[in-house]
């Protein structure tokens, strides 16, 4: 199994109307997430190994903490929230060491992971790294290393600076190591030592200032990672007697206060690297408006019934989400979807589905789209769930059979997850559709629910996903 390179690039890339300039300011977490920096802060706490004074982990923390480990395995936007939360706690927080604490990490074949235990006592932690296969040189073992090197780093096998931060790959040939392979005349050529370019690493071309076969200087290519780039096998967990391969007790820099964690919490959501864990914390705060971000276009698409295209915001004449702006029409969400409305063979009775713990209505609620990309359209109800996801006759039917199931209580909604079926690649029992009703008024100044007298038991999202556990 060969590493995954964690494109950010790609999995987490922010479209806008324009494109976005070298100048652009810094990155602006969502209102929602910039107001709760403190339970934040408490998460990213509970899953490092530092004793930070005056921090606890009440119950949104510990909820949080059991939702980070039910994205689903082997997943790439799961593996990129679980990265992403690692760096959050190393590099930007320091509850966890960084990575490079490590120094030197061995390459084997089939070795896949290194288990990391680190801290000491309660608080102990063990996370696991994925590495990648060693390189195979075409006349001796596959064996090499990993060696963390800063920025700017270079040598006489290859005087192009390191980018950045990261790990050098090294490799043994004969009696001698090696970090660069003589691409003078090509990979068929004996002096390329390599067999090929080894998977899933980025490529730092250069020149050599020493000769083998051939007097310098000599083009090459070295091999390398960012820090962070080690994939994440899996989240943090607390350590209960795991196997491990390396051991930290203690690290530099550690948060000394809460203010100061709370100072670090606040600018790495705005520091432009968080942008999954940016919508992952706005669906834990407010899954009324934003959806679980690790559901990516791909796991959407392959649990989309054939006959729910998604179609943009069907009534967007009825106003946004904003009760201070638009008082009539905020309250006006909360209507009925009309069965003139629906496509065909879709059409949810004005008197509401039948669903274990009472009726659910497909109220119109609102919807947005998101400059950010991993958030999409926004909201909920009707609007957002067309916009969204597409609605049809298969939907209604997943969506009926799923509500006489058992619901979970989550932050005062339902959420009710029917059997599996399969994914569009045909894949037996992949995906299950999952709804969520809105259960409790909420009261805040810009959604007073509770004081406006709005009717519940509206339907916030409804759509498929692949199968979770737990």
């Amino acid at each position: 199994m060969r590493l995954q390179l964690l494109v950010f690039g790609a999995l987490l890339a922010i479209t806008t109307l324009g494109v976005r300039s070298a100048e652009a300011a810094a990155y602006v977490p969502e209102p929602i997430v910039a107001e709760n920096v403190p339970v934040i802060a408490e998460h990213l706490a509970r899953g490092g190994a530092a004793d930070v004074p005056g921090v606890a982990c009440a119950t949104t923390c510990a909820d949080w903490w059991l939702q980070e480990h039910r994205p689903i395995p082997n997943q790439p936007t799961s593996q990129a929230l679980h990265a992403e939360l690692r760096s959050a706690r190393s590099a930007a927080t320091k509850v966890l060491p960084r990575l490079r604490v490590l120094g030197t990490i061995s390459l084997g074949v089939g070795t896949f992971a290194v288990g990391w235990k680190i801290g000491t006592g309660i608080r102990t932690k063990i996370l696991k790294l994925g590495v990648p296969d060693p390189p195979q040189p075409k006349t001796s073992p596959a064996s090499g290393t990993l060696r963390f090197k800063s920025a700017g780093y270079s040598s006489s096998l290859n005087t192009t600076p390191l980018p950045a931060d990261g790990w050098v790959l090294h490799w043994w040939y004969g009696s001698s190591e090696w970090t660069a392979v003589n691409l003078s005349h090509g990979w068929g050529h004996a002096c390329a030592y390599l067999t090929g370019p080894p998977a899933d690493f980025r490529v730092l071309s250069g020149y050599a200032t020493i000769g083998w076969c051939e007097n310098p200087p000599v083009p090459v290519e070295s091999y390398w990672l960012e820090e962070n780039e080690l994939r994440a096998v899996a989240p943090v967990e607390d350590y209960v007697d795991q196997p491990f391969d390396r051991q930290t007790l203690n690290w530099e820099d550690k948060p000394a206060s809460k203010a100061q964690l709370e100072t670090r919490t606040r600018e790495a959501l705005e520091s432009d690297e968080y942008r999954l864990l940016d919508p992952w914390y706005a669906y834990q705060l407010d899954p009324q408006t934003y959806e679980d971000p690790t559901e990516d276009d791909d796991e959407r698409n392959q649990c989309r019934p054939t006959d729910s295209a998604p179609s943009g915001d069907p009534a967007p004449l009825r106003g946004t989400q904003d009760f201070l702006q638009d008082p009539v029409r905020w309250r006006a969400h909360y209507d009925t979807v009309p069965s003139g409305e629906f496509p065909p063979s879709s059409v949810v009775p004005e008197d509401g589905l039948p669903a274990t713990g009472g009726p659910a209505y497909m109220r119109w609620g609102w919807t947005s789209l998101s400059h950010k990309e991993t958030i999409d359209w926004q909201g909920w109800g009707y609007r957002k769930i067309v916009a969204k996801h597409g609605w049809g006759a298969t939907a209604l039917e997943r969506t009926s059979e799923a509500l006489l199931s058992a619901p979970v209580r989550v932050s005062g909604y339902d959420r009710y997850v029917g059997p599996p079926y399969p994914s569009q690649s045909g894949t037996l029992a992949a995906c299950e559709w999952v709804v969520s009703v809105q259960r409790d008024p909420l009261e805040t100044p810009e959604r007073p629910e509770q004081s406006e007298g709005v009717p519940m038991n509206g339907i916030i999202t409804a759509h498929g996903r692949y199968v979770r556990e737990g």
